[in-house]
């Protein structure tokens, strides 16, 4: 089943409205393949198309490599070709996430600093490294100079979350000038050079409004759930365009093995990806650092999947438009 809804649509900010009705305006919107940046990129090419803008859309996904769900790229590809969207694949230049963390305790060890390889809540150089930066260097590729970069996070999500505001200037990208203005004040300013505005569109959604923007429900998750672990696998992913996590049990979707992640899923992650899984071991054991600051993954149990998630990958794209 897929879901074609009519929902409301929000006040947009007047600078954010401005810019996406010019015909050189940029708008950019950052994928994951999480539930929350398909929703939001369902919910901006209909918001596109009602209010008439003039900008160009464009998708962008940061691929993490080895730390990313098997198939993340595919399906991110598969969601874009759904609305229409032109998608670019953006990686680190000197390589995933998991080499960035093998590269980081290198170099502390020859520095002598006795800090973990790993990100935590005050150092989230994972997204800073293998996202922010290679999404810049995409922005900057492109001759438009007014930009609009749309990034899915939601208020609900945490309370860190909760206080961003919903527009600001990405200064790493925008002219040195406008970088330290309110939107609204760069805006007013602007003279031609780059100006990227960071926008959270979905940021006041709460979790079910993002399940039937994203064209489903919490009922029709925890349905193809319960079917999933019933062995009725191709029931459970027929019709379903989100990603095949959330029907395994996720909650979210980043990393197969995310610092921020819980246990539970921390064990789905470990038991699907071994190879990551192993990796990340290997680290703890070297460093002397657990992956997370309370957990050890040397202490997730782990468990033999009925299917890879390769094979779940596949599935899901074969299912999605039954």
């Amino acid at each position: 089943m897929f879901f074609h809804t009519e929902l409301i649509f929000d006040e947009t900010p007047p600078v954010i409205d401005a810019i996406l009705k010019r015909p050189d305006a940029l708008l950019v919107i950052n994928l994951s393949g999480g539930k929350d940046s398909y929703a939001m990129l369902r919910y901006m090419v209909r918001l596109h198309a009602q209010r008439g803008y003039q900008a160009q859309i464009v998708a962008v996904h940061a691929n993490l490599g080895l730390a990313e769900w098997e198939g993340t790229e595919a399906i991110i590809h598969a969601q874009c070709s759904d609305v229409g969207v032109p998608l670019t694949v953006v990686r680190r230049s000197r390589g995933g996430l998991v080499k960035r963390f093998w590269q980081r305790w290198q170099t502390l060890r020859a520095e002598g600093r006795d800090v973990p390889p790993f990100s935590d809540s005050k150092n989230r150089f994972c997204t800073s490294d293998t996202k922010v930066q290679p999404i810049d260097k995409f922005i900057r590729s492109l001759p438009c100079r007014l930009v609009v970069n749309c990034m899915g996070l939601r208020a609900e999500e945490s309370p860190k979350r909760a206080k961003k505001g919903r527009c600001a200037v990405r200064s790493s990208i925008t002219t040195k000038a406008l970088k330290k203005l309110l939107p609204e004040e760069a805006w007013e300013q602007w003279e031609g050079g780059r100006l990227a505005i960071d926008w959270l569109p979905i940021h006041h959604f709460p979790l079910e409004r993002v399940w039937q923007e994203a064209g489903s429900s919490k009922k029709d998750l925890e349905r193809r759930q319960r079917l999933f672990h019933k062995g009725k696998i191709t029931e459970a992913f027929l019709g379903w365009r989100n990603h095949y996590a959330y029907v395994l049990g996720n909650k979210r979707l980043s990393c197969a093995l995310c610092v921020f992640a819980g246990a539970k899923e921390l064990a789905r992650g470990a038991s699907y990806h071994p190879l990551l899984y192993a990796n990340y071991r290997k680290l703890e054991e070297i460093s002397g650092y657990q992956f997370k600051q309370d957990l050890s993954l040397k202490s997730i149990p782990l468990f033999t999947p009925t299917i890879s998630a390769q094979t779940l990958a596949c599935l899901l794209l074969e299912l999605r438009v039954g």
